[in-house]
């Protein structure tokens, strides 16, 4: 009788460990199989999708080509990390989209928050679809299946997060002039 962390396992026959063998080799090939099956799906509706126009309006279209030519020298070594997975090329790539994104204006008026978000969302659906900035395809694709899937969550999260972080800083600068105003008083 083997132990499990003290808790006694009795042993199996050996008929049952190589049928249980058997069963996990089987189901290990059919969730592979059902993994390389819905990516090639994945792939082929990314392919399909990519031809849909952009819904920009003409306004978020031009910010959206201003800020293009920025983020692609942004952006092009977080891309081409080949040591680093989807995701965090995609979190990288998305900071950066809404650094640059916030400090975009139309003919010098600052751009409502919603739409910068459209702006942020479509530069970085086209940073992934560039074939310079990504040039193997498979990766190309793989990056934008991430990114239909987490980009959006994700940078609303950062958004958020950079949000209650500004927030905080401005109480601290606040209170901090104030206490030093009263100093300087006295």
């Amino acid at each position: 009788m083997t132990t499990l962390q003290n808790i006694p396992v009795p042993s199996l026959p050996k008929e049952l460990e190589s049928t249980i063998s058997t069963t996990a080799k089987t189901t290990t090939t059919t969730v592979n199989t059902v993994i390389q099956l819905t990516q090639v799906h994945v792939v082929e509706d990314i392919k399909e999708n990519l031809s849909i126009p952009c819904m920009l309006s003409v306004k978020q279209k031009e910010v959206l080509d201003q800020l293009y030519v920025v983020a692609k020298d942004a952006t092009k070594g977080i891309l081409s990390l080949q040591s680093a997975d989807h995701a965090l090329k995609i979190g990288r790539m998305i900071a950066e989209v809404v650094k640059l994104t916030e400090k975009a204006s139309y003919r010098g008026e600052k751009i409502p928050g919603a739409e910068k978000k459209e702006i942020a969302l479509e530069l970085g659906k086209r940073l992934l679809s560039d074939p310079t900035m990504i040039s193997d395809e498979t990766v190309r694709n793989g990056l934008l299946t991430a990114y239909d899937l987490l980009g959006e969550q994700m940078m609303d999260t950062l958004i958020d997060v950079s949000q209650h972080v500004n927030t905080a800083i401005k109480e601290v600068a606040i209170s901090c002039c104030e206490g030093l105003l009263r100093m300087l008083k006295k």
